[in-house]
Formats: C-alpha cells, sequence, structure tokens
C-alpha cells in the first residue's frame, strides 16, 4: 500500500500520468522531442500572427489606424473620395461618376460627368474646414464617413446636384436627393448615363 505521506515520484512516468497512455509514449525519443519542438514553434507563430491581426484591429473588427473622425481641408480627388494628408476618405452613402466617365445630354452629346462630379464637390468644400465622421472602412483601408462642410452635408450637396446617385446598397439616406434631382432634370436626370457601379464594374471585365 502506496504511503500517503511520501511525496509523489518525478520520475518520467509520474509526470506525463495526466495523459492517456498512448500520447504518455510519445515524446521520449529525440526524434520524437524535435517534432515537438517544431510542433510548437509553428501554434506559437502563429498564435503570435493572429495577435497582431487582433492588436491592429479594433474590437469592432475595424482597423484602429482608421480614426473615429478627422478634419482639415482636404484634397479632391473625385466626386466622391477626399485626401487628409494621406488618409482616403470615401464618401458615405452615395455614389459620383468616375473622373474620365462621360454621360450624355438631352440633344445626344457628351460632357464629362465625372469631372464635372469632382468639381462639385471642390465648390461644396470651397477650400474650407472638412469634418468627417467615420461610418465604416472599406476594402481598401479608406475611411467610409459622412462628410460635412461649410455648405453642411457633402453627400447630400453632390447628389442633390444630380452628379451623383445615392449607393442604395449600402444607404437609403440620401434617395431623397436623388428623387429631388430627378424631378428637377439637374445633372445627369437631364439626359442618359451609366450608374457609376456598372461603369466600374464594365471596366474591370475588360
Amino acid at each position: 500500500m502506496p504511503d500517503p505521506n511520501r511525496p509523489p515520484s518525478r520520475g518520467r512516468s509520474s509526470s506525463l500520468s495526466w495523459l492517456p497512455r498512448e500520447l504518455s509514449r510519445l515524446g521520449r525519443t529525440p526524434s520524437q522531442r524535435a517534432v515537438f519542438l517544431i510542433i510548437g514553434a509553428v501554434v506559437a507563430f502563429l498564435l503570435g500572427q493572429w495577435s497582431s491581426d487582433d492588436a491592429a484591429k479594433g474590437s469592432d473588427g475595424r482597423y484602429r489606424n482608421v480614426p473615429p473622425s478627422i478634419d482639415g481641408i482636404p484634397l479632391v480627388l473625385d466626386g466622391d473620395t477626399l485626401d487628409f494628408n494621406g488618409l482616403r476618405v470615401r464618401l458615405f452613402g452615395m455614389d459620383a461618376f468616375e473622373r474620365d466617365q462621360l454621360c450624355e445630354r438631352e440633344d445626344g452629346s457628351r460632357f464629362d460627368c465625372g469631372q464635372a462630379a469632382r468639381e462639385s464637390l471642390i465648390a461644396a468644400i470651397a477650400n474650407s474646414q472638412v469634418t468627417c465622421t467615420r461610418r465604416d472602412v472599406d476594402m481598401y483601408g479608406r475611411m467610409v464617413g459622412v462628410c460635412v462642410g461649410p455648405k453642411g452635408d457633402l453627400s447630400a450637396r453632390v447628389v442633390d446636384e444630380g452628379l451623383a446617385l445615392a449607393y442604395r446598397r449600402y444607404s437609403l439616406d440620401y434617395v431623397d436627393k436623388e428623387d429631388a434631382a430627378r424631378a428637377a432634370g439637374r445633372g445627369v436626370w437631364r439626359g442618359r448615363f451609366e450608374p457609376p457601379w456598372d461603369y466600374r464594374h464594365r471596366g474591370k471585365k475588360k
């Protein structure tokens, strides 16, 4: 009968006694120990990678290097994209015509509706302070935000002038502005056009 006052043995068999019998036999040879060390190193590496990814992201899965808001006088890249010293902001809830996109007027002539959208956004900002509040982060790492300038919500203004469409796939916030522009025949609503998302998709297929 074992002595209850005797400390447990520190031999190999007792150190692995908590493992199933089949597993306790593993790791006894140098080659098996080498395999365990390699597996441990791989697991540690993967855990480190996951930890780095988690550190780069917020608790909601958004990237921490995209701030919740930003303000300043931005560079206007196109009708729906701003640049704040390297931080790109995509205007939320609308999709402007691409910079190289052409639309048709009522008489069938073409005009550069993409450039017109950019000029509309430039006029709305008027080289003044703009504040953007993050609503999302897109697949390119850009902030998707609601941006307000001296004349109010920038997305609402460009859509109301008929030079951008409400991006119904993501939001219905500017549908009323689009309806008003259509009813008044402003911008592209005086003629014919291809929605910017279709234009981009067609360009990618070429």
